[in-house]
């Protein structure tokens, strides 16, 4: 009993020094921390304020530190221009200005007494989240007379040493390009923007550079991207995400749309033009190296996959042309492009594609179209030493044209010639004539009334100037009928009657009158490549068809042939008995 008494004597101050203790290390650690978060708030404001220069002004409401796991917390941050950036932006001195709001920044991992003592920052996450970020251009200033700082180089003072990070993983980021006049009408627009970067490190190295940091490994997704800043076009997607692992971007559901419906698009043009609306279902871009874009101006690679792409052209002819414009074709548009391009391979997939042209002959869109379409180029590129290894950009097209005769095209550039030197050669299968009266009716006022096309190629080469080369084109049955826009039906009838005096009703191998078409069209360089080869092959129908409409030059290429074959000698037979 005397010692439990003694032991109770003795407890009673030892739960005092506990105590005491343990209050000492709570009052410690609330002025350590009180003091830590003093003190670094101090050092963060004096690198991102105290830059005389700087064209931001940084505000932050909340700052919180954890000293179990080494944490920093900002809440609430604003990066806003100072007032005489803004005016340097409407004066026209700058060109770009940045506003930002932060809901989050929160920095784990990060040795704060060696920040302190040695300006080193060395993190091990930072997670930032709810950013709304402004992207303010003067549209007015064309280019700056000196070269600009990058806005990070605005916003750290110069005793900034650097930053390594393990890892930056931002949420929920809402990114939007506008007229420094006009912030409610975002040109751009990304919503929903994730990403995750590895390994980042940030110094004065780095900050100097295009991209002002480097990294292992980045992340990104976002579910709304949108770009409005083009005259007659939208541009959206419902997704876009980029894995540099395994270095592909990917869009989803992609789409260019007019601005206007045609009849108000053509009201706003002084000239006739094609109206494109565009859309895929995905578009991924396969072993793309940021590096090579960021620091090499060089665009690389493996593929282009375009899944499903549903395209219609449209164009009125009723418009005055265009004034001449010279157009090149792949080969010198390819040679244009400002930096060094490699594409291993392009594939349109299961796709859709319409040509829809008007007229003043009547009312309605002339259409030629394309269901299916599959596309595959290889080897796009202005690369110096890959063209050493191939010359040659080739091109497949497969489909059904008008839905219904299968069509196949092989085109091949040659990309080293100064003369947008090509070859082209085709075939399609069967399909009855009245397939093509969704051309003829609406564009020529001819409506095919019967014909069977057994089948159909083409075989031709071109330069710049001019195509040559031969149709061959086998039916029978054809019969045509005429329309004319007064409606007056006993001109039309003569019109049809003439006319199908006039065409070749049948062109069949076993015919002795069967003929070869001509392929020779000079051609318009106003024009673009698809009007070109279209052309070429309308000159190689005509001269089966219809060879009375056939051009000076294709008739002093039948006359020679002709000649020529007269000419031939017969091969003699070898005498077997002198071998």
């Amino acid at each position: 009993m005397k010692k439990n008494k003694k032991f109770a004597k003795i407890q009673k101050p030892i739960y005092y020094i506990f105590g005491i203790i343990i209050l000492l290390l709570i009052a410690v650690f609330i002025f350590s921390n009180t003091y830590l978060v003093k003190l670094v708030e101090k050092e963060i404001n004096s690198h991102v304020n105290q830059n005389p220069n700087s064209l931001y002004k940084v505000v932050f409401e909340d700052l919180n530190i954890g000293i179990t796991d080494r944490s920093i917390t900002l809440k609430n941050i604003s990066i806003s221009p100072r007032n005489f950036a803004i005016d340097s932006l409407n004066a026209g001195k700058i060109k770009t200005l940045i506003q930002s709001q932060i809901e989050l920044f929160q920095i784990k991992g990060v040795r704060i007494l060696e920040y302190l003592k040695n300006k080193d920052i060395q993190i091990r996450k930072i997670k930032v989240k709810g950013v709304e970020t402004i992207y303010l251009i003067n549209p007015e200033v064309k280019a700056p007379e000196h070269k600009t700082s990058l806005p990070s180089q605005n916003i750290f003072s110069k005793d900034f040493t650097g930053a390594t990070i393990r890892s930056i993983d931002i949420k929920d980021v809402t990114l939007k390009v506008s007229d420094n006049k006009d912030i409610d009408k975002p040109w751009f627009e990304i919503d929903s923007l994730s990403f995750v970067i590895k390994d980042v490190v940030f110094d004065k190295k780095t900050i100097e550079r295009k991209l002002p940091v480097s990294f292992s490994n980045f992340k990104l997704n976002t579910r709304n991207f949108s770009y409005k800043s083009l005259k007659y076009y939208d541009i959206s997607t419902s997704e876009v995400s980029f894995n540099m692992e395994d270095s592909s971007i990917v869009l989803d559901n992609f789409i260019f749309k007019p601005k206007y419906s045609k009849a108000i698009y053509n009201k706003k043009l002084k000239y006739e033009n094609d109206l494109f609306s565009i859309s895929t279902e995905k578009i991924k871009l396969n072993g793309l190296s940021l590096n090579d874009i960021i620091f090499n101006n060089v665009f690389r690679l493996n593929s282009i996959e375009i899944l499903k792409p549903d395209i219609e052209i449209s164009r009125d002819k009723n418009l005055p042309d265009k004034p001449y414009k010279y157009k090149p074709l792949i080969a010198s548009l390819i040679k244009k492009i400002p930096v060094t391009l490699s594409v291993d391979s392009l594939l349109i997939i299961d796709g859709k594609l319409a040509y829809k042209e008007k007229q003043h002959l009547t009312s309605n869109h002339g259409e030629v179209h394309f269901d299916p379409l599959n596309i595959t180029a290889y080897n796009i590129t202005n690369d110096p030493e890959r063209l050493e290894k191939d010359h040659y950009l080739d091109l497949y097209l497969s489909g059904k044209l008008m839905g219904e005769g299968n069509l196949d095209v092989e085109i091949s550039f040659n990309l080293i010639r100064h003369d947008d030197y090509f070859t082209a050669k085709g075939k399609l299968g069967t399909i009855p004539g009245i397939a093509f009266n969704k051309m003829t009716k609406n564009l020529l006022l001819v409506e095919i009334k019967m014909g069977d096309i057994h089948s159909a190629e083409f075989n031709f080469s071109a330069n710049d100037k001019v195509s040559q080369g031969e149709m061959q084109i086998i039916y029978e049955n054809l019969k045509v009928e005429i329309f004319k826009t007064n409606k007056d039906n006993k001109e039309s009838k003569f019109m049809t009657f003439v006319a199908n005096k006039t065409i070749r009703k049948k062109n069949l191998l076993d015919d002795p009158k069967y003929r070869t078409g001509i392929i020779y069209f000079e051609r318009n360089k106003n024009k673009a490549l698809p009007n070109y080869l279209w052309k070429s092959i309308q000159t190689g129908l005509i001269s089966v068809i219809a060879p009375v409409a056939q051009n000076k030059q294709q008739k002093e290429i039948n006359k020679k042939k002709i000649k020529d074959s007269k000419n031939k000698k017969p091969i003699k037979k070898k005498d077997k008995r002198k071998n």
